[in-house]
């Protein structure tokens, strides 16, 4: 077995990190010190890896490779270190891209429901429910949701609506999720199209 010698025979590191062993990296025995020390590291990368097996006492020629191949082919690294998938995205409509004045293409949705203190009774609270509805500007992301509804019902939509075009002015586009939009738009003589409300 042959140990590398040196100059640093008087210094406080202990012996087997001045003479370390000399180690053939085409060796199996070297393949075998890296992958030990690679886990023993819990799969830190090359450089953790190779100042462990340094301070070990070891020294392996070629040792920056033999590293770099067994962390290519570790399984766990591969999990750990691999590339995420990258979501695939649909063309954008054209009402999102056509320039124009805000809120000329709008995007509406309801707030999930929060309760409200309605009156005081003998008995105790009683709360209702209120809605925000959100109105999105869909070419400049602009938002106004300081429309608040009594309940999900077309009559309130249309009143917020109302409110919303009153202040904002007329839109050409609207998107939704089909919920209370749908008899809304109806009462209103929208043209309805698959996914918008169409003047």
């Amino acid at each position: 077995m042959l140990r590398i010698g040196g100059r640093i025979q008087n210094s406080n590191v202990p012996d087997i990190e001045k003479h370390p062993i000399l180690l053939s990296g085409r060796h199996h025995i070297a393949l075998l010190i890296v992958r030990h020390y690679h886990e023993l590291s819990h799969h830190q990368g090359r450089h953790i890896t190779e100042g462990s097996i340094r301070s070990a006492g070891f020294w392996i020629t070629g040792l920056k490779s033999l590293v770099s191949s067994v962390i290519s082919k570790c399984v766990k690294c591969r999990i750990l270190r691999g590339s995420l998938c990258t979501q695939k995205m649909a063309m954008l409509p054209p009402d999102r891209l056509e320039p124009g004045p805000p809120f000329t293409n709008v995007g509406v949705d309801c707030f999930d429901p929060w309760e409200v203190l309605a009156r005081r009774t003998r008995g105790g609270h009683a709360n209702s429910k209120r809605w925000a509805t959100m109105f999105t500007c869909l070419t400049t992301k602009s938002c106004s949701c300081r429309r608040v509804i009594e309940e999900l019902s077309s009559s309130s939509f249309i009143i917020a609506l109302k409110r919303f075009t009153a202040i904002r002015g007329p839109v050409s586009h609207f998107r939704y999720d089909r919920t209370n939009f749908v008899g809304s738009i109806k009462e209103l003589g929208y043209k309805q199209s698959t996914s918008r409300m169409v003047e």
